[in-house]
């Protein structure tokens, strides 16, 4: 309740003018001083909600909207009859009035006292606020919205600046003082081509309207991106008046389509391209080679032996050997070359534009292969360890349309594969029979996983003492393909192991041995029997490997002592203390361990002497040529020497003839296998020997 100064004074009523009134104000009506209407007017074409007929002898508070305005403006009508007449006091309130839809509507109310006659008059005038809070509320809106997070600039005509935003400042660096009556040009980053702003300019003259992507440059000079957008504005005779520009920047979004970027198209490790972004540049590498007539080529590069430094190192060491070979391998290239990581330790290589000619493109691309193999060759620290890097490199040639892109990286990792099967280390060009070959082998991997297990048995070879009495049998895993017929071991447990499919083949071979020597518990001879089942280190290393082996036993029923496992020297190599972990849990039980092809390794007397074994094997490549060669008499007695000084049994496999056995018996070997005594046979085919004639078969 504000009390104000008012000119306005009256004797009486009457000495007003009603047409000054009516046009000062939206409404007026005299009250007596009880506050009832005498008299009222409403301006044509208001917003209140009331005709003057419908409130004459209505109390005051009749046209107000609400209890406490009614209240409020009881206040003011106490206090008006409270002055004197002569003191010309008017007091304005704001209240809420009823509107024409009934709801409340803002009015300035003002009353003053006024002598009429012999009675004290009380004159209110209303003037209707909407108008101008909505006014007000649209400026306060509109400049709200000028300050918002994007920068904005009005120009004149003539693109001078004459108004910029609080953002603006925050993004360019200029304050409003230095722009003002600047040209809007200042900020234009030489990034942006003429080409962009000869449309935006053409653009405007015909649509009024323009928006896109331009370079900016900063008060410090740095240039930004911009997502800019212009609007003219026009004065009545269609002449434009003043340009309005808004803009952000687009710094952030650039750093996030980039990241996006390398994440679909770069190796997140060694920030090489990944496979899909080389599959794109070597498609374009043979559009351009055939458009050109020249050559290229594709070379597959793959680190030989990065799995055992993975393992023995761990994967930390493992990134750090992979981010440095990608180094050294991007140093051997020209900057139009692509090199790229497309899966764990492979890299991918394409060279361009290399000869017209055959011979002169092959030599080119050999001696990049070179290059490469050489720098991977320099010694390395790694993780507080010397290694020396050494590659496989496989070539093929990029001709055109020739041959597509899958293929040619078919091609190429069949050459790198020859390269590996060459002794690694080298460099290999693709020919078709390496392909034919490597589609055999694929081929290969596929129908033994089909076939598994029913194409798949259990073969059994005798292992005999001094006196040429069994004391245990080996088993043996056989294939038996369909159309193949019997596919030799050495040809699918190599592919077995390289695919890991060996864990699955190794835990079914152990579970049916053990269920055969569950079956020969009853007879006689047999019952006694040892079982030896290979373990291969893919399966040895697993975590869950001691589990496995001991539900394995419990689930047949076969006794723990009678099973001896068969490791291979390489087994050791890695985490000796966790193979001595696994072993001496399984020792626990009463499992048995046997070193397989001793002395063809790389066994350690170190900790040869710590593993809880009970046999060493004499591989049968020094029992071959026993009578003929001096150094595999000399390795052979050195076994059963060193096997004896650990006290260990001592077993020769591949023993063939009565000659090798008695050399063998000379050198004091403790046990035999080989054809001498018996092929690997069925469980059928084993009962049929003399040594047991009426061996039970195994349960179904």
């Amino acid at each position: 309740m504000i009390p104000t100064a008012c000119n306005l004074a009256c004797d009486n009523l009457c000495a007003l003018s009603t047409a000054a009134l009516s046009h000062a104000f939206d409404a007026w009506m005299q009250t007596d001083d009880a506050g009832r209407i005498e008299t009222c007017h409403v301006q044509t074409g208001g917003h209140f909600g009331w005709r003057a007929n419908d409130v004459i002898g209505q109390h005051l508070h009749s046209i107000l909207f609400s209890e406490n305005d009614r209240q409020t403006c009881q206040q003011a009508f106490t206090q008006c009859l409270q002055h004197e007449i002569d003191s010309s006091e008017v007091y304005s309130i704001e209240l809420q009035v009823r509107g024409d839809t009934g709801s409340a509507l803002s009015a300035e109310v003002s009353m003053s006292r006024v002598a009429f006659k012999s009675d004290t008059k009380i004159l209110v005038s209303l003037r209707d606020l909407t108008s101008h809070k909505t006014t007000q509320d649209n400026l306060r809106i509109a400049e709200a919205a000028f300050d918002l997070f994007e920068g904005l600039v009005v120009t004149d005509a003539s693109k001078t600046i004459v108004k910029v935003n609080t953002a603006f400042t925050g993004i360019t660096g200029y304050t409003a003082e230095e722009a003002l009556g600047k040209q809007s040009s200042i900020f234009r980053a030489d990034k942006t081509t003429d080409t962009i702003y000869h449309e935006l300019r053409r653009v405007l003259l015909t649509e009024r309207y323009w928006q896109g992507e331009v370079w900016d440059r900063r008060k410090n000079g740095e240039r930004y991106p911009a997502w800019l957008r212009i609007s003219a504005v026009f004065d009545p005779d269609g002449v434009v008046s003043h340009y309005v520009i808004s803009f952000v920047d687009n710094t952030a979004q650039h750093r996030s389509d980039e990241r996006i970027h390398r994440l679909a198209f770069f190796d997140s490790l060694t920030e090489l391209p990944n496979r899909r972004l080389l599959m794109d540049r070597l498609k374009r590498a043979c559009h351009r080679s055939h458009r050109q007539h020249n050559l290229g080529a594709v070379l597959v590069i793959d680190l030989d032996n990065f799995k055992d430094i993975n393992d023995a190192l761990g994967h930390d060491a493992g990134d750090d050997l992979l981010k440095l070979a990608a180094h050294r391998l991007k140093e051997c290239l020209k900057s139009d070359d692509t090199i790229a990581r497309v899966d764990g330790d492979e890299f991918v290589i394409v060279l361009e534009s290399l000869s017209g000619d055959h011979a002169t493109a092959i030599s080119r691309a050999e001696l990049v292969a070179n290059r490469a193999r050489l720098a991977l060759l320099e010694p390395s620290e790694v993780a507080g360890h010397a290694l020396q890097m050494s590659i496989s490199i496989g070539v093929t040639l990029l001709e055109g349309h020739v041959t597509s892109e899958s293929d040619l990286l078919k091609h190429a990792e069949t050459a790198m594969y020859q390269a590996k099967d060459a002794g690694r280390g080298c460099v290999r060009f693709f020919n078709s029979t390496a392909q034919q070959s490597l589609q055999k082998r694929f081929e290969m991997i596929v129908s033994m996983r089909k076939g598994f297990p029913e194409q798949f048995t259990v073969h059994y070879q005798l292992q005999v003492n001094t006196r040429g009495e069994p004391q245990g049998v080996e088993a043996l895993i056989r294939w038996h393909h369909p159309s193949l017929g019997n596919v030799s071991p050495a040809m699918f447990i190599p592919l077995a192991e390289e695919t890991e499919f060996v864990i699955q083949l190794g835990t079914w071979v152990l579970r049916t041995a053990c269920r055969q020597l569950v079956a020969w518990s009853d007879h006689p001879l047999a019952k006694g029997l040892t079982m030896a089942v290979n373990v291969s280190a893919k399966q040895f290393h697993r975590s869950d490997f001691v589990q496995t082996v001991k539900q394995v036993i419990q689930e047949t029923g076969a006794k723990p002592n009678q099973v001896k496992l068969e490791l291979t020297e390489g087994l050791m190599l890695h985490d000796v203390t966790d193979v001595i972990e696994k072993m001496l849990a399984l020792r626990e039980i009463g499992v048995g361990f046997s070193i397989d092809d001793f002395g063809t390794g790389y066994s350690s007397l170190s900790y040869l002497k710590r593993l809880p074994l009970d046999q060493i094997k004499i591989d049968k490549s020094f029992v071959h040529d026993l009578k003929l060669d001096p150094d595999d008499q000399s390795i052979a007695r050195t076994v059963v020497t060193l096997g004896h000084s650990l006290g260990l049994n001592v077993i020769a496999e591949g023993v063939e003839t009565e000659q090798q056995r008695d050399s063998l018996l000379e050198m004091g070997c403790d046990a035999f296998q080989g054809y001498f005594f018996g092929r690997p046979m069925d469980v059928g085919q084993l009962m049929q020997t003399s040594y047991f004639s009426s061996l039970p078969a195994p349960d179904a």
